[in-house]
């Protein structure tokens, strides 16, 4: 089993912080565009569901989207 000591040196800190940002950037814009998606249907397609728990649905996603954006790229700072 490999010590702690070197799986630091292997992969130091710096490294694993702009892993998880790109992480967090690439799952915040697939997200994003999934929200924003969500919204362009329920305007051109017209379903039996509420449109008030849709619209709080594609707007929750987009703010969650917005937050993972605005977190990873301050982690990258």
């Amino acid at each position: 089993m490999a010590n702690v000591n070197e799986r630091i040196k292997m992969f130091p800190k710096a490294d694993r912080a702009k892993v998880i940002a790109g992480v967090g950037l690439l799952g915040g814009a697939i997200l994003l565009i999934y929200g924003l998606a969500m919204s362009r249907m329920m305007i051109y397609y017209d379903t039996n569901e509420s449109m008030v728990f849709r619209y709080i649905n594609s707007i929750v996603t987009i703010l969650w989207a917005c937050m993972a954006l605005v977190s990873s790229v301050l982690l990258l700072r």
